[in-house]
């Protein structure tokens, strides 16, 4: 049920966003340029201000025997492949029926869509977006990034496996891999790598941004070796703690548990639709999942200094879900309980005051963690917090998005959604998001002493805090909730 609720909000958020005036124009102005990639000739779309190469496949569908397998190279195609369609989202489930397939979803789904300005500038910097969606649900297309790429980046944007498809081990496989959509976001840089450059990005500029699931995704992507080399830099923006991530041993005995007595080939030949129930629940912590793709939680290897050592930004919104409490959540939610009536949970109650109940749970799944997560990092390589409260009273999940990708003159856009724009655009174009006029946003790290300075996003503006407001009530539920 937790998972269900805490899905379904996500996806609401989304839907939301999208209707709030960031959905995809669903008609294309001309016929654009032809691109020459590795596998085979595409011919974009202008869209306003932008060109767009739309369900350019960067891997071979994963289906059949290569359900649950490393992602294989895409096929190399003859002529001119159309870019004015992304094609399928990858299998999800409905949100009006959660037992039937989501129209327009697929496991062929291995593609990912580029979007860059309308002219012919070269050496763009790359933003690489991994959406979000608790790992379940969503699409690389959700959101319209044209506002972004028409101030001059190249946007890539990937599908990746979800559910059941994309986290999943079974003894029957007998693989030491369990996260299969991270192995796609990873195979996508690597085409990112290899293919940008003829879209006019710069491949050695490659900034990855992702939120909730997407931003999981970031953070882990920065634990793993394979990525060294692929990106610039990075952007996490509202990732859930992942500190009691599960294993692989114990991924592999509840598949076992819900798929008895199956082999690899009955595993390989079942119908999409008996596998759209997820067998992990990202709102507990369980995804992704330890193996040897993801070798330890993302926020321990940032606390150890062993994260890829390039500029991070790292944040979360100021509400997220409202109301959240401890008991809901998860993991966490035996140490909280066990310690309720204790003396440091009576500490964190009076830290927070009359803000208890309202944030006590976002903060453990989101807010805590991104601290964590920037402190770790801030030894490594300049690091930068933020919190998104542009919001008349209150910001949710997955608002900033909506922040970053706006179009200009978008009737959601306010002045400091805008300076969340500049500041996003900076950081791509250099890793250091400063921007003229606007104010100096503080690392994370003084003189090598790691802080809790961030930025806020006011519905004002921007407000620098050298010292977090909420420092002693963070500090207080760390106490409590961290391992």
């Amino acid at each position: 049920m937790l998972l269900a609720a805490a899905g379904l909000a996500v996806v609401l958020v989304t839907a939301v966003l999208v209707v709030l005036g960031v959905q995809r124009s669903a008609d294309p102005a001309a016929i654009g340029p032809v691109v020459q990639t590795d596998r085979g000739a595409v011919r974009g779309v202008r869209d306003g201000d932008v060109r767009a190469w739309r369900g350019i496949p960067y891997a071979a569908p994963p289906v059949g025997p290569l359900r649950w397998r490393e992602p294989e190279p895409a096929a190399a195609w003859s002529g001119v492949r159309d870019g004015s369609d992304p094609g399928p989202s990858c299998l999800q489930p409905s949100l009006e029926d959660p037992a039937r397939i989501a129209p327009g979803t697929s496991e062929d789904c291995l593609a990912l869509s580029v979007v860059r300005p309308d002219d012919d500038r070269t050496d763009l910097p790359v933003l690489v977006w991994i959406h979000g969606g608790a790992f379940v649900t969503g699409s690389g297309t959700a959101f319209d990034t044209s506002g972004m790429a028409a101030r001059g980046v190249v946007v890539v944007s990937p599908n990746y496996r979800l559910g059941v498809l994309g986290f999943f081990a079974h003894p029957a496989l007998d693989s030491d891999v369990a996260n299969f959509g991270l192995l796609d976001q990873l195979a996508a840089l690597r085409w990112v790598r290899d293919n940008v450059e003829a879209f006019g990005g710069d491949p050695d500029r490659v900034t990855l941004v992702g939120s909730s699931a997407g931003a999981m995704s970031v953070n882990a992507l920065l634990t793993m070796p394979a990525t060294e080399g692929l990106v610039a830099g990075a952007i996490s923006q509202s990732a859930l703690g992942d500190s009691r991530v599960r294993t692989l041993a114990r991924t592999e005995a509840a598949a076992a548990r819900r798929f008895p007595d199956r082999t690899a080939e009955q595993l390989r030949s079942m119908p999409a639709e008996d596998l759209l129930t997820p067998t992990l629940d990202v709102f507990a912590g369980e995804a992704p999942v330890l193996d040897s793709v993801l070798t330890e939680p993302a926020v321990e290897a940032f606390e150890d200094g062993r994260a890829l050592a390039v500029p991070y930004v790292v944040g979360s919104t100021d509400l997220e879900f409202p109301g959240a409490r401890p008991s809901l959540l998860g993991s966490f939610a035996g140490v909280t309980r066990a310690q309720r009536s204790g003396r440091q949970a009576q500490r964190v109650r009076r830290a927070y005051g009359a803000a208890y109940e309202k944030h006590v749970g976002s903060d453990v799944m989101l807010s805590l963690p991104a601290l964590r997560l920037a402190v770790g990092h801030s030894g490594q390589a300049p690091t930068y917090r933020y919190r998104y409260a542009a919001d008349p009273g209150g910001s949710r999940h997955s608002a900033d998005v909506g922040a970053v990708f706006a179009a200009a003159d978008s009737p959601t856009r306010s002045a400091a959604t805008e300076q969340v724009a500049r500041y996003w655009l900076a950081f791509v174009r250099t890793g250091d998001p400063a921007v003229v006029g606007q104010a100096r946003w503080p690392e994370v790290a003084v003189d090598g002493e790691p802080t809790t300075a961030m930025l806020e996003i006011t519905p004002d503006g921007a407000v620098t805090h050298g010292t977090d407001p909420w420092e002693d009530r963070l500090l207080a539920l760390a106490r409590l909730v961290v391992p």
